[in-house]
């Protein structure tokens, strides 16, 4: 479980690396500290504002139950129920966690994090 988070990690630096608008001045964050930002469930909002996990599509590779959360950056081009995105661009510095669950309410299988 370990190696998948730390991969999880790895996988939203590179994200954040590949998003950024500074291309010559580059983002300098740790690997702990992305992943740090992202356990961090405090400071997150939750779509449909609710921290049930809701039922994935049936055609999801994801699993079968999922919840997703959004750092305040993404909140700010949300609307007001937080189901929909009501900007073309997410700002600079957003972070999208998506929590994967095999039951509701279950165990994390695994997290997805895009920035």
């Amino acid at each position: 479980m370990k190696r998948l988070r730390h991969f999880s990690a790895l996988i939203a630096i590179t994200f954040l690396f590949a998003c950024s608008t500074k291309k010559d001045e580059g983002v300098v964050v740790s690997d702990a500290t992305l992943f740090n930002i992202a356990q961090t469930v405090s400071s997150f909002s939750y779509y449909k504002n609710s921290t049930d996990t809701l039922l994935s599509d049936p055609t999801s590779p994801h699993g079968g139950y999922m919840r997703v959360r959004f750092n305040q950056k993404v909140m700010s081009v949300m609307n007001d129920s937080a189901t929909r995105i009501i900007s073309t661009t997410f700002p600079e510095g957003s972070m999208v966690v998506k929590e994967i669950y095999d039951t509701p309410g279950g165990p994390l299988f695994r997290t997805g994090h895009h920035v």
